[in-house]
């Protein structure tokens, strides 16, 4: 017999908002130097660009094979006067649905591996958590733990 966490499953999308924090880009330079983490800004920024521009040539040729098709229904009313313009189009339909078939090939790799580097990113650190003397930024949190005492009290106390 299945529980629910096996039958049922929810898909989580991050919300990415690179173009956002390239705006404040010392801001996050700032924050991959204060963690000591090995992230190389301008790299990510570079592939995430590039991605940009396959993924809105990936809309153009959508759009292009949709128009295509389109003219292509309104020829066909009269296919005996526009038999060589329907020619043409069919094969340059064709031609973009091959070099979408190219694009799409290599876009989910491309997509995988930019998101994965984005994601890499941290969060914005508080302007109270900032790095001391060239040492990375250290979290500090607090927990409750439970001291004896003779009347049982709770006291915060600092892990480090």
């Amino acid at each position: 017999m299945l529980d629910k966490a096996q039958k049922t499953f929810a898909v989580l999308t991050p919300v990415i908002d690179f173009e956002k924090q390239l705006e404040k880009k010392n801001v996050l330079v700032k924050n991959v130097n204060a963690r000591g983490l090995p992230i190389d800004i301008d790299t990510i920024e570079k592939r995430w660009k590039f991605f940009q521009s396959v993924t809105d040539q990936k809309k153009v040729l959508e759009l292009t094979r949709i128009e295509i098709g389109r003219l292509i229904t309104e020829l066909m009313k009269d296919a005996d006067k526009n038999k060589d313009e329907i020619d043409k189009l069919r094969l340059h339909s064709r031609l973009v649905k091959d070099d979408l078939k190219n694009v799409k090939d290599s876009y989910y790799e491309l997509e995988e591996g930019t998101m994965l580097q984005v994601l890499s990113l941290p969060n914005i650190l508080h302007e109270k958590n900032t790095s001391r003397k060239g040492y990375p930024a250290q979290f500090f949190r607090t927990i409750k733990r439970k001291i004896k005492k003779p009347h049982g009290s709770w006291r915060k106390k600092r892990i480090y």
